[in-house]
């Protein structure tokens, strides 16, 4: 009799022994897995379109068009239009924590249905936004327009047409035109202004398999000629004249934007975009 109770209470020991060494181990290979589905329906569901902040609410928050060049340390040229790599990460961070949504420029017609609607946009395609600023917007899952002058890709300081193509598979990714060879369009002969619109739009589209619909002024000039021809070829263009634009009142061809400049630090940038 003395002999089955030792063998009862051995029994219930070494149960309590495995309890408590197998029960840790597979909760947090529960976690793990359930840490590590909720990033595949993250991947699985980026698919470029953004969920409304409230179905039931429309709202009537100016829209931020933020205007960037290029993101660079050791920056070339015009030094002014290279964001430090730090300081763009800092902002991009900053949409991320703070509720923002990030917009296509094709999306801009349903900014209301977003509290907080921004969108980044980059000008002229230089190398530089594949090298240092995408890593950063898959970091934070930012979408961003890019406007490409498409003469210039393959050049020294520029998007290579790989580049261009792997770019065009990510869903944060949006083409736009930017001319062939960035002309002053209110300058150029009729012919020439057909030619760097509709040239530069099917060029990047046979490259990227993808629809262009909007175009960024070269160096900001336009003027009623040059719009009217724009809007043959693209549902909307982007200026530099500075503002955001109303939800409710959108300057399809006119759409203003917000300079981003080197010195800038997260402290304009957060005075820029929420002001």
């Amino acid at each position: 009799m003395l002999n089955k109770k030792k063998v009862v209470i051995t029994t219930i020991i070494i149960i309590a022994i495995i309890a408590i060494i197998i029960v840790p181990v597979i909760r947090k290979r529960k976690d793990k897995m359930e840490n590590k589905a909720s990033v595949s329906e993250v991947e699985n569901n980026n698919n470029g379109v953004s969920e409304p902040t409230n179905p039931d609410i429309e709202y009537n928050n100016e829209i931020p068009i933020m205007c960037y060049h290029g993101v660079l340390d050791d920056a070339w040229g015009d030094e002014s239009i290279f964001v430090k790599v730090d300081e763009f990460e800092r902002q991009m961070k900053y949409l991320s924590e703070n509720g923002y949504t990030t917009l296509f420029i094709s999306e801009i017609e349903d900014a209301n249905k977003y509290e907080k609607p921004i969108i980044i946009t980059f000008d002229d395609g230089y190398r530089d936004v594949y090298t240092y600023a995408f890593p950063i917007l898959k970091k934070y899952n930012i979408k961003a327009d890019l406007y490409i002058i498409s003469g210039y890709l393959g050049g020294e300081k520029y998007l290579t047409t790989d580049m261009v193509k792997e770019l065009a598979q990510s869903s944060l990714i949006e083409f736009g035109s930017h001319t062939i060879t960035h002309s002053i369009l209110t300058k150029v002969s009729d012919e020439e202004l057909e030619r760097q619109l509709s040239e530069s739009k099917k060029m990047i589209e046979e490259i990227t398999g993808k629809k262009v619909e909007s175009m960024a002024y070269p160096t900001g000039a336009y003027n009623s000629k040059v719009m009217e021809a724009v809007k043959k070829y693209y549902k909307c263009a982007i200026s530099i004249e500075e503002g955001k634009e109303n939800p409710k009142a959108i300057n399809t061809y006119e759409l203003k934007r917000l300079y981003m400049d080197r010195d800038y630090g997260i402290e304009k940038f957060k005075e820029m975009i929420e002001n």
